[in-house]
């Protein structure tokens, strides 16, 4: 039991570190064409809140419009929090993106493949949807886990912390 718990915070410790290292370095492209950086948002003093989905992903329909009233809630990116959506797969479109974001209502920027959205879902090791990951202006990982409609008020709190 000791050394699963060594090890857990010993892969707890690698992991914090290599996602602190790599925030700054996330450039991406929205669907729209505006280039977004982790840069500007750590300048910003803002956290990032990552939304991953897939376009086929039955739970990321359900949780789409929860997390794009959380965005409005949140002060529509001007406030604490940054909101981006990304699409796991390199293969996705901006269309493709465009489509989804338009049918489920969200409102925050969203990334394809196309825009390098995969890169940053591959950065984060991140293998199914839907997916969070809260990062502090500090670059520590608040959130790290896979949410389903029922967990949304959960993040909310965690939200409402910071």
């Amino acid at each position: 039991m000791k050394i699963r718990t060594i090890l857990f915070v010993i892969f707890s410790f690698i992991v914090n570190n290599i996602f602190s290292q790599e925030l700054s370095s996330i450039k991406v492209i929205d669907i729209y064409g505006n280039h977004i950086t982790g840069q500007e948002i750590i300048d910003n003093n803002q956290h990032l809140l990552i939304y991953f989905f897939t376009n086929s992903c039955y739970s990321c329909h359900l949780v789409a419009p929860h997390v794009d009233t959380l965005y409005m809630k949140f002060g529509c990116n001007c406030k604490d929090v940054f909101f981006i959506a990304m699409n796991l797969y390199s293969f996705s479109t901006d269309e493709q993106v465009f489509n989804f974001t338009q049918y489920y209502g969200i409102n925050f920027p969203a990334v394809s493949g196309q825009g390098g959205s995969s890169n940053i879902a591959e950065m984060f090791g991140i293998g199914y949807t839907p997916y969070f990951i809260l990062i502090s202006p500090n670059n520590e990982i608040i959130v790290n886990d896979n949410y389903l409609e029922s967990n949304i008020e959960e993040l909310e709190k965690i939200l409402e912390k910071y």
